[in-house]
């Protein structure tokens, strides 16, 4: 995996993990200062997003070769963001049980694939296989509000080019959808007490309420913000807000307990 370090002087860290179908070029936009300037920063691209591609098997192996050779190196408090995939990465991360994982954030990610969500993928990994302009549209449509598709109709287009800079072909999002498409639900053996936000729209076909119970049966230090008139992929600059005040409230609850 190719991995980018900002800040590696700051006292804590945040990993951010893509959502399928994006580089790192996802949260660099509207990236806020603020993050910058109290985080060490890492981006992670998977293999083949601007580098060699490189076949997992399955989430679990991927969690764990990120484990070995970057997450087990970071000597300090680590965050996680996941979005979408990114999010069912992260799950499978906290499951390792790094003892210097704090929080993580989980973006329109659930802990299984619903059946509507197994036959989204199929149709998905089918159609980019034999036409990825295609699949790109095909994903615009499934995962933004119709107001933002009539406000911009070439938004899978845009999406095709800014794919085509990343990767060489459809094997790495196949690979993506093959990793969804196995993982069927995920029992959690991390700590309880880890800080968890979940992000996700009202109109996320990838989400569900009865999904959100099974975090509130599991994680005791648990937020859930639900953004009305949103999909599956929501702005960043609704979403950096959200992230930011997490970590102030996680900051804020350290510096109380430490003076009681």
């Amino acid at each position: 995996m190719k991995t980018t370090v900002l800040n590696s002087y700051n006292d804590e860290a945040i990993v951010f993990l893509n959502p399928m179908g994006s580089d790192t070029r996802f949260w660099k936009k509207n990236f806020p200062d603020e993050i910058l300037e109290n985080y060490e920063v890492i981006f992670i691209d998977y293999p083949g997003y601007n580098s060699k591609f490189f076949k997992y098997k399955n989430f679990a192996e991927q969690a764990v070769d990120l484990c070995d050779n970057v997450l087990c190196k970071i000597k300090k408090p680590l965050h996680l963001i996941g979005y979408s995939y990114g999010g069912f990465l992260a799950q499978y991360i906290v499951n390792q049980n790094l003892e210097n994982i704090k929080s993580m954030i989980l973006i329109g990610s659930s802990y299984k694939l619903n059946p509507i969500n197994i036959e989204i993928n199929s149709v998905l990994k089918s159609v980019a296989k034999e036409n990825l302009l295609l699949f790109c549209r095909s994903l615009s449509i499934i995962s933004h509000e119709a107001d933002e598709i009539n406000s911009n109709p070439l938004m899978g287009l845009q999406k095709f080019a800014n794919l085509k800079l990343s990767i060489d072909n459809s094997d790495v999002i196949c690979n993506q959808l093959e990793h969804l498409l196995k993982h069927k639900s995920i029992t959690f053996t991390c700590d309880k007490s880890l800080n968890t936000l979940i992000i996700y729209g009202e109109n996320d076909k990838m989400m569900s309420d009865a999904d959100i119970n099974y975090y509130r049966n599991y994680f005791e230090n648990l937020k859930v913000f639900k953004l009305r008139n949103e999909s599956h992929m929501i702005p960043t600059e609704t979403l950096y807000p959200l992230i930011i005040n997490h970590f102030n409230t996680i900051e804020h609850d350290r510096l109380s307990f430490a003076n009681v």
